[in-house]
């Protein structure tokens, strides 16, 4: 049946309105649909990201169990935000 439609589609020229209307509205929702660039104006990382292994993950959270970021909470979020963050973009890696 495909080759009837394909044999047909290459007599008439191919050009169908529906479907370029539908090719339209497709690429116009997906223009809407899709995240764009973030407003931010967020620090461009210097350089490569770090990247973290899982032992270094455990010791970090151990770390905070045992309190040794008390006083340094500022230190212990953006670690834990850097961490998340290298989960998200591949950047645990095994040692």
């Amino acid at each position: 049946m495909v080759n009837f439609f394909s044999a047909w589609k290459g007599n008439t020229g191919g050009y169908d309105a529906r479907t370029d209307r539908a090719a339209q509205s497709a690429s116009e929702l997906e223009r809407q649909v899709s995240p764009g660039r973030g407003r931010s104006g967020g620090a461009k990382p210097q350089g490569e990201a770090k990247t973290y292994t899982p032992e270094d993950i455990r010791k970090f959270f151990t770390d905070v169990q045992k309190g040794k970021y008390r006083g340094k909470e500022a230190e212990r979020d953006r670690l834990e935000r850097d961490i998340f963050a290298a989960q998200r973009e591949g950047r645990i890696v095994t040692a």
